[in-house]
């Protein structure tokens, strides 16, 4: 998504072409792709659409439509939107909505995820809130937990880890209860699970009321119980993302991102200024966007700027990426 338009590829980037057929082309500022192929587009000024046919056509959902953010399609299909501190739910593909934020509204929402047996957890302004009927009911669950949630990362054991303003936090129990990790003078800012278990979190030291300029990443071996600085610079780390093999990738903001090959022991500089999201693909292709989308094929060795064919056609859209998210199917 862009500030402006919405863009296709079907050549894994190699080109781009602008998608406006039944969708209004402003603000779309959010993109959300489903396992089955639907394509959910949110837009702060023109409301909620999708596409069931690959983006060769849209149409706008039921009323509410004004929902700018989908953040999440469960296995059941049922949709989760966020829209200036409304939580909605649609079990309907979006045709229909209902809010379902009583008790949490006026919140922002940052981060999600997906646990078995209809639980869904969220990463707020005001903490993690916890849904346990795909979405009926919210409510705030804070045991143990720090305000302010500013990321959150399951592991495969179903252990939720969350990146806190006040420290790094982890739930056993589907988010119901939480124990510190440590980290109470850090802002946590990012955090991810490698396929091996092992936990990194980017944090920056906090001084009073205010942060410091000092962005950290530590990683632990044992779930938690001790961590190990393995990173330390200037900026913030604005995200994390653990590719397996031992490559663990990181932006650095106002910075060049870092990647290391050794499960973080050593780190090197990348040629990435301003990444914002990582992904990776099926394939093993990694994909950034920093100040456009970039691709890799090799462990973030090297990079390739992806064509802007299409995308720099629409008002300077390339600059105006700030995610990007890969289709798991």
């Amino acid at each position: 998504g862009t500030d402006s338009a919405l863009f296709r590829s079907t050549n894994n980037g190699s080109n781009w072409t602008r998608l406006t057929v039944g969708i209004s082309p402003f603000n779309v500022g959010n993109l959300y792709i489903a396992g089955n192929g639907d394509i959910y587009a949110g837009s702060s000024t023109s409301g909620f659409f999708f596409s069931t046919d690959n983006g060769d056509t849209w149409a706008s959902a039921g009323s509410p439509v004004n929902k700018g953010n989908v953040l999440l399609r469960d296995k059941s299909g049922t949709l989760y939107a966020y829209h200036f501190g409304g939580l909605y739910r649609s079990t309907d593909n979006g045709s229909s909505w209902q809010e379902k934020a009583d008790g949490i509204s006026g919140l922002t929402i940052n981060s999600f995820v997906s646990l078995a047996n209809s639980t869904v957890l969220a990463a707020t302004s005001r903490g993690v809130v916890r849904s346990l009927d795909q979405g009926q009911s919210w409510s705030l669950s804070t045991s143990g937990l720090s305000r302010s949630t500013n990321a959150l990362a399951k592991r495969s054991d179903g252990t939720v880890f969350a990146a806190a303003e006040r420290g790094v936090y982890k739930s056993t129990d589907g988010g119901a209860t939480w124990t510190s990790l440590g980290f109470s003078d850090y802002s946590a800012t990012s955090i991810t699970v490698s396929a091996g278990g092992q936990i990194f979190v980017g944090v920056t030291q906090k001084r009073g009321q205010f942060l410091s300029d000092t962005a950290m990443i530590f990683r632990s071996d044992n779930n938690g119980a001790s961590w190990n600085h393995v990173w330390g610079g200037y900026g913030s780390v604005s995200c994390l993302l653990a590719e397996g093999g031992g490559y663990i990738h990181a932006g650095i903001s106002g910075w060049n991102a870092i990647t290391s090959t050794d499960g973080g022991v050593t780190w090197r500089q990348t040629s990435l200024y301003g990444l914002n999201s990582m992904a990776i693909s099926p394939a093993g292709h990694l994909w950034a966007v920093t100040y456009g989308v970039v691709r890799s094929t090799d462990h973030g060795t090297t990079w390739n700027v992806v064509s802007t064919v299409g995308l720099t056609a629409f008002h300077g859209a390339i600059n105006s990426l700030r995610a990007v998210a890969v289709d798991p199917s």
